[in-house]
């Protein structure tokens, strides 16, 4: 998925839509995720997205670069 926009697109739908994120943060190699309904995360499908390289509880894990110019798109 070469398009950042579309792969955090991809994310915050997975994540169960924006309204279920909590907070937000990241690192270098992770994005971690305080979500209000753990329920309305689709992990699979979060794992199985081009550009995530895994999911470990809350944790995604993916390309540093990407993951500085997908984060900015969370900030509230």
């Amino acid at each position: 998925m070469a398009n950042n926009s579309v792969l955090a697109r991809v994310i915050v739908r997975n994540v169960g839509t924006i309204d279920n994120v909590n907070t937000l943060e990241h690192c270098t190699t992770r994005l971690r995720f305080t979500v209000r309904d753990h329920k309305a995360v689709d992990k699979e499908a979060l794992r199985a997205t081009p550009g995530v390289l895994s999911v470990i509880g809350g944790n995604l894990v993916a390309n540093q670069r990407r993951w500085s110019q997908i984060s900015g798109l969370w900030s509230r």
